[in-house]
């Protein structure tokens, strides 16, 4: 699976391609734990560990800090300049 956020359907996992906002993962999870309709986000770390992540799409970017902080997250991704931002 290539890094990206994706939807659980029922035929499978497919790529969501958004314009704007921030993904902000709230849960770290599992490709078999995912439910129908989900969203999550997947991404390797520099080890060449995949990590999945529960997602959430949010318009705001203090929202979607605020957010991230709360879930303990070390990073969101902005999706309108396609990179990571690091949560300070």
């Amino acid at each position: 699976m290539k890094d990206g956020t994706y939807q659980k359907t029922e035929a499978g996992f497919i790529p969501i391609i958004a314009k704007s906002g921030y993904w902000v993962g709230v849960e770290e999870t599992t490709l078999d734990a995912i439910e129908l309709g989900e969203t999550f986000g997947a991404w390797t770390d520099s080890t060449g560990f995949l990590w999945i992540d529960k997602t959430v799409r949010v318009s705001d970017l203090s929202n979607a800090l605020l957010l991230a902080k709360t879930f303990s997250q070390k990073a969101i991704y902005d999706v309108a300049n396609q990179k990571e931002m690091e949560v300070v």
